[in-house]
């Protein structure tokens, strides 16, 4: 176990030095064209601009100089506050999209909420019109007679309405156990039967 880790050490220093020698030769690179193809022919032609005009060229070195450091400011300033307003404006799209479709989604519930209430509604109106409507059939074809049988007839209804609701929420292992129960109760009854035969 010891050994494991020390076989990896110099693996991950390998990897570390080779990456750094890449790293310091990429610069060498860069710099070394950077010199010959930008220092070097700017710096022969000032030396040819100052020997015209020795006077101006001093000029346009002192401002180039002092230069450097407001203009290196300004370029690291402004990608800096650019990428301040690009990552607030993100922030503020998102924190207001987020708004948006929280009071969408509070808007969809409570039309969601007035439909339920709309359908339980219309269908205890749907329900207490039918039930009038066979009163009055009753009533007008039985007599009184005819408002009892609408009362026993309401109460069936409403027990086979309630009774299919609730078969309907029970499970099929429950459903298995009732069925079981059943075959048990009636085997009994069965093999009473053969054994009077």
């Amino acid at each position: 176990m010891g050994s494991a880790p020390e076989h990896e050490k110099p693996t991950q220093k390998d990897a570390l030095s080779s990456q750094f020698n890449n790293s310091i030769s990429m610069v060498q690179s860069l710099t070394t064209r950077l010199e010959h193809d930008y220092v070097r022919p700017g710096l022969l032609k000032y030396q040819q601009f100052f020997a015209r005009r020795p006077l101006t060229a001093i000029i346009i070195g002192i401002f180039a100089v002092l230069s450097v450091f407001p203009v290196i400011t300004f370029i690291g300033l402004s990608f800096s506050l650019s990428a301040i307003f690009i990552l607030a404006a993100l922030t503020v799209a998102l924190c207001a999209s987020g708004a948006v479709v929280l009071a969408f989604f509070t808007a969809l519930l409570g039309v969601l909420i007035l439909t339920f209430i709309t359908a339980l509604f219309l269908t205890a109106v749907t329900i207490s019109s039918f039930s009038f409507f066979r009163f009055v059939v009753l009533l007008r074809a039985q007599g009184a007679a005819g408002a009892y049988m609408w009362v026993l007839e309401t109460k069936d209804t409403l027990l086979a309405l309630l009774a299919k609701d609730s078969s309907q929420l029970t499970t099929s292992k429950i459903n298995g156990h009732i069925q079981e129960d059943e075959s048990t109760s009636s085997s009994p009854v069965q093999y009473k039967t053969d054994s009077q035969d």
